[in-house]
Parts: C-alpha cells; structure tokens; sequence
C-alpha cells in the first residue's frame, strides 16, 4: 500500500521543492502523480517556485512602532 494519497500528496510535493524528499519518496510522488492527471501538478515548474534572499532589511525598525500610551482613571 502507498503512503502517498489525496490527502497528503501536497507535503511530499513541498518537501520536494524544499530539497529535503528522499530519492525513494520523490520516486512514489512521481508514480502517484503519473497515476492521478486528475490533480494536474507540473513537476518541472515546481523546481524553480523557490525564493532567493535578497538580504534587504531596514535599518529604522524602531521607528516602525507605535507609540502606546496607557491613560488609567480612578
């Protein structure tokens, strides 16, 4: 019997993606995804919806926040 389903599918397709699927699981993915074209998942375009880090950043995050002033009332 498969591990892979329906209702699981989508996380070995993000491990996938991320690089950490092992040769045999992504081996089953393939198997079950060439016998479901129902779900209609393109393998190649998922290996490049990765993202790079820019390294952006803001120097002035303190300034970013609000200022809270608490009012108490005998």
């Amino acid at each position: 019997m498969s591990r892979i389903n329906h209702d699981n599918y989508e996380a070995f397709l993000l491990d996938m993606v991320e690089g950490t699927i092992s040769a045999a699981d992504r081996e089953e993915l393939v198997l079950f995804l060439a016998q479901h074209p129902d779900l209609d998942v393109d393998l190649d375009g998922l290996e490049f919806a990765t993202l790079d880090d820019e390294g952006i950043s803001f120097p002035d995050k303190e300034s970013l926040k609000k200022q809270v002033y608490l009012v108490l009332m005998n």
